[in-house]
């Protein structure tokens, strides 16, 4: 199971990649026309580039974190909690009843969900019997040592918490080139192109991304521009 990517696949729901690849065969088209009426290369703007280049950089160096320091950690969380054992706790059948004693355990959730009904009846409300005290009694007992389990499980993903400081960090100059990409002035078709594969390529769908395009495509319009 690859659990590096998770939050990253997330972030990336939501994407409209048949609208992208739409809109890069259209720009694409435009493209060929142009520069088969004026014979010349195209060329990304520096600027374009730059960004580009730099949130690819951005990238590289939180995949390598994800393989370097989330996957292990993670890795071992898991394998600290899968360590915890499961408890539990069999009470005796109540005199009378037709039903066999009651196993609960900390990996049925419907036994847990019956000891805390039992356990979180208010005392003035219990049975005063002594077989439903003593069951009442087990129940509690059973409920404390469930808690006892969880909050084993939850230091045990401790580590992974800490990190998620540390994941922020690094997506924020993803986040930030990812903006300044979105948001550059098309100077030509090529620029126009290159931002549409890059937001396909990354996953991203940006809120205003038809306003966006729309602005660029009239500006170029306006200029002129191949």
């Amino acid at each position: 199971m690859d659990t590096s990517t998770t939050r990253r696949n997330l972030l990336r729901i939501g994407t409209t990649t048949a609208a992208y690849a739409a809109s890069a065969s259209i720009v694409t088209g435009g493209i060929a026309l142009a520069s088969q009426a004026n014979g010349a290369a195209l060329s990304v703007s520096p600027q374009l580039a730059k960004l580009i280049a730099d949130r690819d950089a951005a990238d590289a160096v939180l995949d390598q974190w994800y393989e370097a320091v989330w996957n292990p950690a993670v890795d071992r969380s898991v394998a600290v909690a899968a360590a915890i054992p499961h408890v539990e706790l069999v009470t005796p059948a109540l005199p009378g009843s037709p039903t066999a004693p009651i196993t609960w355990s900390t990996a049925n959730s419907l036994g847990i969900g019956h000891a805390r009904g039992i356990a979180g009846i208010p005392a003035q409300r219990q049975n005063q019997g002594a077989a439903w005290q003593a069951r009442r009694r087990d129940a509690r007992k059973f409920v404390a040592a469930h808690l006892r389990r969880e909050r084993a499980i939850t230091q045990a993903g401790r580590e992974t918490k800490v990190l998620r400081r540390q994941e922020d960090a690094l997506w924020e100059p993803i986040t930030r080139c990812d903006k300044a990409i979105e948001g550059f002035p098309a100077a030509s078709l090529t620029d126009l192109s290159a931002k549409l594969a890059h937001l396909e390529k990354v996953g991203s769908e940006p809120d205003g991304l038809l306003r966006t395009v729309q602005a660029d495509v009239g500006r170029l319009l306006a200029q002129g521009s191949r």
